[in-house]
């Protein structure tokens, strides 16, 4: 019931003080959880008082109600992200990465139409850098459309901040689709029509994004994510920190992986 309670605007607008949020998070549950496996306890129902007073506007207890063990975890049903973004795009970039794989380019392109799903039409302002790009559908949609892809090589302020960037997120319209909303939140639906400057449409849509639970990536395809990050950010140290995790799995002390995680931050530095 110790629960951090954050601005989701600071995140949304692309500040970097959001940054500090997760670390914060994971610190805090970390603590209680060893807190926990000791034996210290919350009076009963104090998770469900302070969700229903303060961190919820349509608060349903009734999921809290178990006896005995829980069914299901919800961190089992998490998502790995294929783009670079928030979660509430990822139907947007799922349908705009069908577009490219169909052969749009947006070079071709004169305008864009994105009907979604309220949660993802709230975010239709073109970013000014890349932190808050990843919370911008158009500026999202102008990235993809014109160089074909959306990750950490793209995503960067220089890029971001293109004037053929900006140019085309200027002419991507975000529209909220009320027909959508009952498909939230066991999907991100939306979307995408391309209006191309010979006159011809080119449509694609998406519901259940790739990489959410009942759509997980493979276990290789996870392992050269998170080596392709690493060593993007760390250079060789970043594998050496990817196989410290896997070898937590391999009873390893937790310490080999903070030293390798020093190591390679040393080493980036």
């Amino acid at each position: 019931s110790a629960v951090l309670l954050t601005d989701a605007h600071t995140v949304f607008a692309g500040h970097a003080g959001s940054h500090t949020f997760l670390g914060s998070s994971v610190q805090t549950g970390a603590g209680q959880g060893l807190a926990a496996v000791a034996g210290l306890a919350a009076a009963p129902g104090a998770l469900a008082r302070h969700l229903g007073s303060v961190a919820a506007t349509a608060w349903d207890p009734s999921p809290l109600a178990v006896d005995g063990a829980w069914e299901t975890y919800e961190a089992l049903g998490g998502y790995v992200k294929v783009h670079a973004t928030c979660a509430h795009l990822h139907g947007v970039n799922d349908a705009v990465a069908d577009l490219v794989a169909g052969g749009v380019r947006g070079a071709d392109v004169e305008a864009v139409l994105v009907p979604a799903f309220a949660g993802a039409a709230g975010f239709d302002t073109v970013a000014d850098g890349e932190l808050a790009a990843r919370f911008s559908v158009p500026t999202t949609v102008a990235v993809a459309l014109l160089d074909g892809r959306l990750d950490e090589t793209t995503m960067t302020d220089e890029r971001v901040r293109a004037a053929d960037v900006c140019e085309l997120a200027a002419r991507v319209t975000v529209v909220h689709d009320p027909a959508l909303d009952t498909a939230y939140p066991s999907g991100r639906p939306a979307r995408v029509t391309a209006h191309l400057r010979d006159g011809s449409l080119h449509e694609a849509g998406a519901d259940r994004p790739r990489g959410d639970a009942d759509r997980a990536l493979s276990r290789d395809a996870l392992r050269d994510k998170a080596y392709r990050l690493l060593t993007a950010r760390f250079g060789d140290a970043g594998s050496a920190v990817l196989e410290a995790v896997h070898g937590l799995g391999a009873g390893m002390p937790v310490a080999e992986l903070g030293r390798a995680i020093r190591h390679a931050g040393g080493e980036a530095a």
